[in-house]
């Protein structure tokens, strides 16, 4: 089945004592199955090693910006790498009502961001990548008490060949028709940067025709073309400009709050699936604070396995420069220059092939993160993406 896997986001919670609050360093990284093991196991040790420095407080500039959260499963007894317990999911969205968060559709909430309208603060969206019946069954009947949207992002083929654990076309209607979002999340949920264009292109067409398909069967089913999910997160330059030409809003699967300075065709999400979804977790990501990092849609995460070092711009610093921090691989990044508002940050290490990231952090007022994380993809030398 092409959904076998997804990133698993490896995780490091330190707890530091500032002024008597308790702040939590989150470091994240983007890996496949098999390199999990060899990561988690050095997490302990490395805790020690990350040490949060210049612990000042910033303005948040956090106004007309969106956390878009990101679930696969909801369910108990499914692969836990991708899979929110139903207790622990309801709890996130109890918090979410409690503390006065704005729940918007995605289309919406990205239209009113990028078209220069203010968003409500606290602004969220709800999605679901590829089409699991846990969604219909499970998540479904928590969000409706809430009366929360949400969008499923569908890849198409494993709903055709009725995969087990997928949704079919009836219950899809039915959420549709009852005013869930339906998107595309390509046919197959191929790795995409393992095709030729023509070939990446198709797997969109091949996934809005069968989508096409079902609304003209029935009124009840309707889906836009204005939303795409990249499977594995998995995207280049060449990928996000033809979706750009193609009016499409792309979202990926780095970590970040997004706002005016973010690239439309990749959108940072924050996962929530196995252990990444505690409710210690959940707080902290739902109120990070995205920073004015500005041309963004230059960089391209596809690179030369050469590359080691990586530049950031911002539109203004709302942070000290002595709280900035990044990580990659479980380490801190200790080359870190600045030239006025733009840094370069060095890995002291080549990247590693498949999917990895470097994620930065800076403190802001109450509490809160900036963050932001820079993905890196490397082809494979064995011409293989990992799952």
């Amino acid at each position: 089945m092409p959904l076998r896997g997804a990133n698993i986001n490896v995780l490091l919670n330190i707890k530091l004592i500032n002024n008597g609050q308790t702040i939590f360093m989150i470091f994240n990284g983007l890996l496949g199955r098999q390199e999990k093991k060899r990561h988690y196991s050095s997490l302990v040790m490395l805790s020690a090693l990350l040490i949060f420095s210049g612990l000042t407080k910033a303005k948040d500039d956090s106004d007309s910006q969106l956390s878009i959260l990101l679930y696969h499963h909801i369910d108990d007894s499914t692969p836990k790498i991708t899979s929110t317990a139903p207790a622990l999911f309801k709890q996130h969205l109890n918090y979410l009502k409690k503390n006065d968060f704005n729940v918007m559709p995605l289309n919406q909430a990205l239209d009113q961001l990028f078209k220069g309208k203010t968003l409500p603060a606290k602004s969220v969206a709800i999605t679901f990548d590829d089409g699991y019946e846990s969604i219909y069954k499970t998540a479904w009947p928590i969000l409706k008490e809430y009366n929360y949207p949400f969008t499923v992002f569908v890849a198409t083929e494993p709903v055709e060949k009725a995969y087990a654990l997928m949704m079919n076309w009836q219950q899809l209607s039915e959420i549709s028709n009852a005013g869930v979002t339906l998107a595309n999340h390509t046919h197959t949920h191929a790795h995409l940067l393992s095709l030729l264009p023509k070939q990446f292109i198709n797997e969109i067409n091949m996934a809005d025709k069968a989508l096409d398909k079902q609304s003209s069967l029935s009124k009840q089913f309707s889906h836009t073309k204005s939303l795409f999910a990249y499977p594995y997160g998995e995207y280049s330059k060449s990928i996000t400009d033809h979706l750009k030409q193609d009016n499409r809003y792309a979202v990926a699967q780095v970590s970040g709050a997004v706002s005016r300075y973010s690239n439309p065709q990749a959108l940072p999400r924050f996962s929530f699936s196995g252990n990444y979804g505690s409710m210690e977790q959940f707080k902290l990501k739902v109120n990070s604070v995205a920073m004015p990092v500005i041309q963004q849609a230059n960089y391209d995460p596809l690179i030369n396995p050469s590359v080691k070092s990586f530049t950031l711009k911002f539109d203004s610093l709302p942070f000290a420069k002595s709280g900035f921090n990044c990580f990659y691989q479980n380490e801190t990044i200790d080359n870190i220059e600045w030239d006025q508002s733009k840094v370069t940050i060095t890995i002291s290490q080549k990247p590693i092939e498949g999917r990895s990231r470097i994620n930065c952090t800076a403190p802001a007022s109450n509490g809160r993160f900036f963050w932001h994380s820079i993905p890196i993809f490397v082809k494979p030398s064995s011409g293989n993406w990992p799952e």
